[in-house]
């Protein structure tokens, strides 16, 4: 099974770790961790900038704009 997250974005439901609200990810920890997840490039933004949800994947973290 796949999981859509928007522009032609499919990522298989088996690598999903947790899909979460954006807005309640801003503590600093979390801040830090996505700082981080940019540095080594596994942050793909599929928001067009307003993301609603944050999807993590044991190779990536997602940016959606789909709740």
């Amino acid at each position: 099974m796949f999981l859509h997250l928007g522009s032609d974005t499919v990522v298989a439901l088996k690598d999903v770790i947790s899909i979460n609200d954006f807005k309640s990810f801003r503590s600093s920890v979390n801040r830090e961790f996505i700082q981080k997840m940019r540095a080594k490039k596994k942050v793909i933004d599929v928001s067009e900038n307003q993301p609603k949800s944050l999807i993590v994947t044991k190779y990536k973290i997602y940016l959606s704009d789909r709740t």
